[in-house]
This record gives structure tokens, C-alpha cells and sequence, in this order.
């Protein structure tokens, strides 16, 4: 099972001070009349029939009636149009053919060829683009290339457009959809979507959009997880997970948590993203693969500042996963800042005597004691008092 709760920020609050919103508004209003569809595709407004490219127009009817929740959903209805879902945030975008990047993972370098938008702003990266729920659209454009498009090199293969509803001024009203789903042999799932447009003056308004999704999970993790679905699992921290399995009798999987925790990781859950780890953090999980290696050649690591945002307790922790390290024969440096630290070292380079450009100078080097005796060290005059 999981969860998503976002808040549609470009496409929810907008602020509108200009009697143009009105105008706009009352402008696509007025384009539904006649089967008529402004489009904006083009850097100005102009009817669908009128343009001189390939597109396609998905209007909030069109998307109401397909019952299209995301632009994977929408893209059924989109000639030209292929979206391969490679994960929440992870979908990439092709236009007869033209990708908005590569399938390989974590490759630099990757140009884009099909730009995503919402509004006027850029949504997409290479290999990154945003599930927005198509909940309280104004329509969806679909520019097809090859083209040399207003949206610049990113988007010579095509561009997709996102128009959000504009506030309209003088009215106080909103919208609420929900719904409830039931997988056999699974769980209930279910959304909730609101929008309301509140008006904050004679010349202003606001439009906010939220919803609320949760998925209905449909496996069940049996016997080693003790009836906790997978869900479950990923959402406890290391810790955690370590007493749980445990008293399951998963000593393999205990095993391998177990540097994690050594190192002063328990409190991170199973299932976070590595994106969201500080770069001390990250230094630390790579620490804790290479203490779980029972063989190992024999490497030098240097950390840059590893106990930055740590409590004491876990301070001392790093160090016995350091000490683990030196007794299996490999090599340890360590820029640091931390006196606990510090004095642990067999060997301490102090550069200084301060920093910036008064600093990148050798002071002392030697043991802590060395340090410590030398009276132009500043280190030393603080590093006396944890000796």
C-alpha cells in the first residue's frame, strides 16, 4: 500500500490582481461555444482548427468523460502520444517516438526532446516527470513535433502542456470528488480531490487545489513479515525492523540491518529515498555496505564531516564501525571538526590557523597529544580538554 498527499501548488494557489484574469477566464469560457477550443500552445491564443502544428486539445469534458486520472491515462485518447510508467515521479514522456529521456538510470548527460509544462513553467528533468492529477484542469495540450517549437531545444520533439483553471474574480465556489476502491484479496484504497476558488476582493482571487490519494495494497507478506504487508515494512525505521524481525527469528535480515544501526542509521526508514539523505547520512550507509562485507580488499575511505547532525550516543557508534573497519586492514581518513573524533585518531594534520584565507596552513601534526602540547593550534587548545 501507499500513501500520496500532495498540494498542487502551481496548478492550486494563484493569486490574480489584474482585471485580465477575468478576461481570460471569460475568454475560455466562451471557447466552449460552438465546439470551439482556444488553444495557447503557440505563445498566444488562437482556435484549435487555426494552428498550423500538430495538436491535441484534451478539454476538463474530455478528461471527465475518459475518466483519465493521470496523463498516462490521458494519453490513450492522445495520438502519438506513449507514457512509460517507470515509478511515482519517474514516468517518461514520448512523442511519435521522441523520448524526454532515456530508460537507463542515473546516465548524465541526457537531452531532452520532449518538454513537460504546467502553465508557462518547466515541470520536466531528464528521466523526472511529476504525476499531476488532471483534477480541476483547464485542458491538456499535446504539441506534436518535429517542430522548431517556442519552448525551446528541450522540447524539439514535442511539448506537453498543463492549463490549470485561472481564480475568477467575484465568485466563492469549490468542488469536491472522492471515491473508494476494493482490490480482490487486497485492501481498500481510496481519494479525496477538493478545489475552491475564493474571491479576496474586487480585483483579486484565490484558487487553491489539493488531493489526497491512497493506494489499496494487494501484497500480503506472509510468515517471515509475521501478516505485515509490504507497506508496513518500509515504513519502519531500522531500529524497528531490526526488533521485528528478530523476534521472527530473521537473523539473515537482522544481519544485514545491522550495520546500518552501527553506524547511527536506526532511526531512517526502510522504505526513504535516498534523495532525502544528508550528505553525512549518505556517507554512512556506504560505511555500513562495507562493514556488512565479510570479505573485503583492503581501502582507504576518507569522510568529509560524517558526524554532522549526530547525537553522541551516535557519535560513539561511528566510531566503533570505524574501529571495525581498522581491524579488518583498511584505512580511515577523516575531515572533521568533532573533538570526540578528534582524539580517537592515531595521526592528526591540523590545518589553520583559521579559515578562509587565513586558513590551508599546516599548524601541527602528529598524535592528539601532539596537537594538543602545540600553542598555535587553536584545535589543540580545545582538544585539550576532551584528553
Amino acid at each position: 500500500m501507499k500513501t500520496k498527499l500532495a498540494a498542487a501548488i502551481a496548478c492550486g494557489a494563484s493569486l490574480a490582481a489584474l482585471s485580465s484574469a477575468a478576461a481570460a477566464q471569460d475568454s475560455e469560457a466562451s471557447s466552449a461555444i460552438g465546439n470551439e477550443i482556444v488553444v495557447t500552445a503557440t505563445k498566444r491564443e488562437e482556435s484549435l482548427q487555426k494552428v498550423p502544428f500538430s495538436i491535441n486539445a484534451q478539454t476538463a469534458k474530455d478528461i471527465q468523460r475518459s475518466g483519465a486520472a493521470t496523463l498516462e491515462d490521458l494519453s490513450r485518447n492522445v495520438a502519438g502520444l506513449n507514457i512509460q510508467n517507470l515509478g511515482p515521479g519517474q514516468s517518461q514522456v514520448s512523442v511519435r517516438g521522441v523520448s524526454a529521456g532515456q530508460v537507463v538510470r542515473d546516465q548524465p548527460g541526457v537531452k531532452e526532446q520532449v518538454g513537460v509544462y504546467l502553465d508557462e513553467s518547466a515541470i520536466s528533468l531528464s528521466l523526472f516527470t511529476p504525476d499531476l492529477d488532471l483534477f480541476d484542469l483547464n485542458r491538456v495540450e499535446t504539441l506534436r513535433g518535429p517542430q522548431g517549437t517556442l519552448f525551446g531545444s528541450g522540447s524539439m520533439g514535442g511539448t506537453i502542456r498543463y492549463i490549470t483553471n485561472q481564480p475568477r474574480l467575484g465568485r466563492t465556489e469549490g468542488t469536491v470528488e472522492g471515491g473508494l476502491s476494493q482490490i480482490d484479496g487486497g485492501g481498500m484504497g481510496g481519494e479525496l480531490k477538493g478545489a475552491l476558488n475564493l474571491s479576496v476582493g474586487e480585483g483579486a482571487a484565490l484558487r487553491a487545489v489539493g488531493y489526497w490519494t491512497h493506494y489499496a495494497g494487494f501484497i500480503d507478506a506472509i510468515g517471515p513479515a509475521a501478516g505485515k504487508n509490504i507497506n508496513d515494512v518500509l515504513n519502519m525505521t531500522v531500529s524497528e525492523a531490526i526488533e521485528f524481525f528478530a523476534a521472527n527469528k530473521q537473523h539473515v535480515i537482522v544481519q544485514r540491518l545491522q550495520p546500518l544501526e552501527s553506524v547511527g542509521l536506526g532511526y531512517i526508514k526502510l522504505g526513504q529515498n535516498s534523495s532525502t539523505l544528508s550528505g553525512g547520512e549518505n556517507q554512512r550507509v556506504k560505511l555500513a555496505y562495507f562493514i556488512g562485507q565479510e570479505k573485503a580488499e583492503h581501502t582507504m575511505f576518507i569522510f568529509d564531516e560524517p558526524t554532522t547532525g549526530l547525537h553522541f550516543h551516535d557519535i560513539k557508534r561511528l566510531l566503533h564501525a570505524f574501529d571495525a573497519l581498522i581491524e579488518r586492514g583498511h584505512t580511515i581518513i577523516v575531515i572533521e571538526h568533532n573533538m570526540d573524533v578528534i582524539k580517537c585518531a592515531d595521526h592528526v594534520i591540523d590545518l589553520g590557523p583559521d579559515g578562509g584565507d587565513k586558513g590551508g596552513n599546516l599548524v601541527a601534526e602528529g598524535t592528539p597529544e601532539d596537537i594538543a602540547a602545540c600553542e598555535k593550534s587553536i584545535t589543540g587548545k580545545y582538544l585539550k580538554e576532551k584528553l
